[in-house]
């Protein structure tokens, strides 16, 4: 394999472990391993074995993805017409009667919920974000990757090359907004302007030749970057000054302190758009049924879905 083919290998590998440590780092900071194994392979199962017309397999799944993306202070039950139009979606992609869904639907679906609760700026989807989720789970959960790209060579111990498709069945599409919307709440990585992401990049790329070796570290570098992104008090540190605070941060054994002074470093969400993100769900959270169908409906209407 030449060289040339060698560095275009190394940097999809690069660009598919950040898309992993922006995917993870709201598990991390909750100290939580991925929510629904058992779900979650089951879904996998479904989709890398579902027939068209498989109506029972496409409920089965409905349900397993709607189960694996609610959290307990969901207050809104998803109703059994929006579930029926979920499944109809799904049976008639399958079918071919009902073509695949963009990512750029996911971002219209995020952005309209934003503007109906009137939250911030930062809490507005990108295509980046989407992009960023589906890299991390679609291949795993919904064995969406193109196959022709999906070879490992095996023998070079070389990394596949990657490649999504730009198309989503409707219960992926469902799963993946969902996903986004619970790391807007919670992550913040996800809790930044398309600018500020793009800063936040540039920084973890700055440092990877500092020493950082191990998934855990990159998570963690990147958290508190994305911390020190959202905090003026913080900005005037160099991403290499952040990495020496964390680095003794971590040493002196206080990976969860709540000291306020360090709060940047820590795991536990701790900023104003934390708390602002907390402020906006509650008032989602109180919205009467009728409302709650609405925009469930609606937001079907963006996806793509027939009604």
């Amino acid at each position: 394999m030449n060289k040339s083919k060698n560095a275009i290998l190394r940097l999809v590998l690069l660009s598919f472990l950040v898309s992993l440590s922006f995917l993870t780092v709201s598990r991390a900071a909750h100290g939580q391993s991925q929510p629904g194994t058992k779900e979650r392979r089951r879904i996998s199962e479904i989709t890398r074995t579902l027939k068209a017309g498989d109506e029972a397999a496409i409920r089965e799944l409905t349900e397993l993805v709607l189960l694996v993306v609610r959290s307990d202070s969901s207050p809104q039950e998803i109703p059994v017409k929006v579930r029926e139009r979920i499944v109809r979606a799904e049976v008639n992609y399958r079918n071919g009667q009902m073509e695949g869904i963009s990512e750029d639907n996911i971002v219209r679906v995020v952005n309209y919920i934003a503007k109906e609760f009137d939250a911030p700026v930062y809490a507005q989807a990108q295509l980046q974000e989407v992009s960023e989720l589906r890299t991390g789970e679609a291949y795993t959960m919904f064995h969406s990757l193109a196959p022709e790209s999906a070879r490992i060579e095996v023998k070079q111990h070389t990394p596949p090359h990657i490649l999504i498709n730009p198309k989503m069945s409707a219960i992926e599409a469902i799963y993946f907004t969902l996903s986004l919307i619970f790391e807007k709440k919670t992550n913040p990585c996800f809790q930044l302007t398309s600018e500020e992401q793009s800063e936040v990049k540039t920084a973890l790329g700055t440092l990877e030749a500092t020493g950082i070796t191990s998934k855990r570290e990159r998570v963690r570098m990147l958290l508190a970057l994305c911390n020190r992104e959202m905090d003026p008090d913080k900005l005037h540190l160099t991403p290499e000054e952040l990495a020496a605070e964390l680095k003794q941060y971590v040493a002196e054994q206080r990976p969860n302190s709540h000291d306020s002074e360090k709060r940047y470093l820590s795991l536990e969400p701790s900023s104003d758009r934390y708390r602002e993100m907390q402020a906006v769900f509650k008032r989602a959270f109180i919205m009467n049924s009728a409302d709650a169908l609405q925009l469930m409906n609606k937001s079907l209407d963006l996806l793509g879905f027939e009604k």
